[in-house]
């Protein structure tokens, strides 16, 4: 097994969520939380606090979002993620908030 790096810093409701990959966003409280990770996945995760026992569920990338031409993609084929992880983020946190 490689080695890992995880470390997060809350803002109140807010939290950055460090790894290997880069950099994540969530937004709940502690037992809920809905977020993006440094690779651009969303998901919903749900827990018991303070046990370390919780259930993510990864919600599907829209189609909206994904590249549509192929001037967005480089060479090898990826897309390119220029303000991406802001940009999902907000979209989650404000449809968290119709929500509420």
């Amino acid at each position: 097994m490689g080695w890992s790096f995880r470390r997060s810093k809350s803002f109140g409701l807010f939290k950055l969520n460090f790894s290997k990959s880069g950099v994540g966003l969530s937004f709940g409280v502690p037992g809920a939380r809905v977020g993006v990770n440094a690779k651009g996945k969303k998901y919903l995760r749900g827990g018991i606090p303070g046990t370390g026992l919780y259930y993510q569920l990864s919600l599907a990338q829209s189609d909206d979002e994904a590249p549509t031409t192929d001037t967005e993609r480089d060479v090898d084929g990826e897309a390119h993620a220029d303000n991406f992880l802001a940009s999902t983020a907000s979209r989650v946190m404000y449809k968290v908030a119709l929500s509420c």
